[in-house]
């Protein structure tokens, strides 16, 4: 099977979680089919890429454009076109990569990338969209404080909905990283054909290191300018940790990963440490007693779960945050929401040292039985090939 990738961003580093989804993916697809690569960006281009891909075409990032005056900009604050503008220079490449590459399946990486559909011709098309954005905003409505902060909840919102109302149904088949993406997909768009192909992680990588555990201590992890990451941090510390530090003064918490924003980088305190981008993630979570994952925004699956259960770390989530996942509450993840019940929980796992223990041997076995990149792909290829 020829199959052509459509990606926003070349899909590596693997610093995102979109990245670290496209790349396993096709590196194992590649062990038994052609694939090719589409995407904004520059050579030379990593090794790592040249290894799975046996064609790369790409085009530079487009420029802002700086005659989209303010009043413009609000006139088509609910265009759905507005949301994710057409490139001319990547739409002439998509046609012309696309007829010189003759794929028997175009796989869409992404939302950005399903815009340029009309410029593929008459080919199968698998837009893998991974998250619903239509729940990930009404998570941002429900938490949005202030009135500036709710209209811009709203307005992105409705935005969202025209746009997944209009693109959505224009690919053969849409891929969602949970069945909760996939049923909220089909709420907006009735009858659209959804799967589910789950995210992975690589068990390899991330598996115990045998390094001592610092107690008490807690690791939040992940991209930090990502907004429902910087919530997430915001809210651990300043409402969750003060009532854990009535038990454990001394618990220190590691909120580790790149581009913190300003407001992120002023959590820092004696007991809070803002790493920051680290060349390596998987000491952090170690040592850790706990890993905490406060989520109460975004929608799809959360890698970073993926990568502590891995790591046969104890998992504490809200239900944001374990959404989609197979989990089994209180055996392999414990699941509370609001400050006060993720405080007494973390609490009472500080004090239970044979119950983390077994936390993290059921979450690393749950990683190993249903979240092996090898297992995502076969998915994938079932879906990309039709069925067949």
């Amino acid at each position: 099977m020829r199959v052509l990738l459509l990606a926003h961003r070349l899909p590596y580093p693997l610093e995102s979680g979109q990245n670290l989804r496209l790349y396993h993916l096709a590196r194992n697809l590649a062990q038994r089919h052609e694939i090719g690569l589409l995407s904004f960006g520059l050579p030379p281009y990593p090794a790592a890429l040249h290894a799975v891909f046996q064609r790369i075409a790409t085009c530079p990032v487009p420029l802002a454009d700086p005659s989209a005056s303010i009043a413009r900009r609000l006139a088509r604050a609910l265009d759905p076109s507005e949301l994710v503008p057409i490139d001319p220079a990547m739409a002439d490449l998509v046609a012309s990569t696309t007829a010189a590459f003759r794929p028997d399946v175009v796989w869409v990486g992404g939302w950005d990338m399903l815009v340029y559909r009309d410029r593929l011709g008459p080919v199968r098309v698998v837009a893998d969209l991974m998250d619903d954005g239509v729940l990930e905003w009404l998570r941002a409505v429900r938490h949005a404080r202030g009135a500036r902060a709710l209209a811009l909840a709203i307005r992105r919102l409705l935005q969202t909905f025209r746009w997944e109302r209009r693109y959505f149904p224009q690919a053969d088949v849409c891929t969602f990283v949970s069945p909760l993406d996939a049923a909220w997909a089909r709420r907006v768009v009735p009858g659209l054909a959804a799967e589910v192909v789950e995210n992975g992680v690589d068990t390899d990588y991330f598996a115990p290191l045998g390094l001592d555990e610092e107690f008490p201590s807690l690791v939040f992890e992940g991209n930090q300018s990502f907004p429902p990451n910087a919530d997430a941090a915001g809210f651990l510390v300043r409402r969750v940790l003060p009532i854990v530090h009535r038990a454990y003064p001394q618990c220190r918490l590691y909120i580790v990963g790149r581009d913190p924003a300003p407001a992120t980088q002023a959590l820092a305190s004696s007991h809070v440490v803002v790493t920051g981008r680290v060349d390596d993630v998987r000491p952090y979570l170690e040592r850790a007693s706990l890993f905490v994952c406060p989520m109460r925004l975004g929608a799809g699956i959360k890698n970073k779960i993926l990568q502590a259960w891995a790591m046969a770390r104890p998992v504490v989530a809200t239900s944001t945050a374990a959404g989609g996942l197979r989990v089994t509450p209180g055996e392999n993840i414990v699941v509370a929401d609001g400050a006060r019940r993720l405080a007494a929980e973390i609490v009472r796992l500080l004090g239970d040292d044979v119950r983390r223990r077994q936390l993290g041997k059921l979450g690393r076995e749950a990683a190993l039985a249903h979240y092996t990149w090898w297992r995502q792909a076969a998915l994938m290829e079932h879906v990309l090939g039709g069925g067949r």
